[in-house]
């Protein structure tokens, strides 16, 4: 699991984007763009994302595993970051696990 999930949040790679992915207030999904050396993730990707999540039960799993990994890295010494996201993780997972 990458540490950077303690800074980022969950998050998916697509093509040269990084997304976040998130629980929202609804108790669904929800993504935002990340900036990286070359700008911030495109809404077309942020959508894709998005998307593909919501069709696809595979990577929802995949999802819900490392997520699950991350949370229990936090928990254990969070990789020296002041802010805890596995209350956050927490959620992450609970809202996939709802989708199946």
């Amino acid at each position: 699991m990458a540490s950077d999930w303690a800074t980022k949040g969950a998050h998916l790679h697509f093509g040269a984007d990084e997304v976040r992915v998130f629980a929202n207030e609804s108790g669904g999904l929800g993504a935002k763009p990340l900036r990286m050396s070359s700008g911030w993730a495109s809404d077309k990707s942020v959508q894709k994302v998005l998307n593909t999540l919501n069709s696809s039960r595979e990577l929802r799993q995949d999802l819900v595993e490392k997520a699950s990994a991350a949370m229990a890295e936090m928990n254990k010494h969070n990789w020296g970051n002041e802010k805890n996201r596995a209350a956050e993780m927490s959620r992450l997972i609970n809202t996939l696990e709802k989708m199946g």
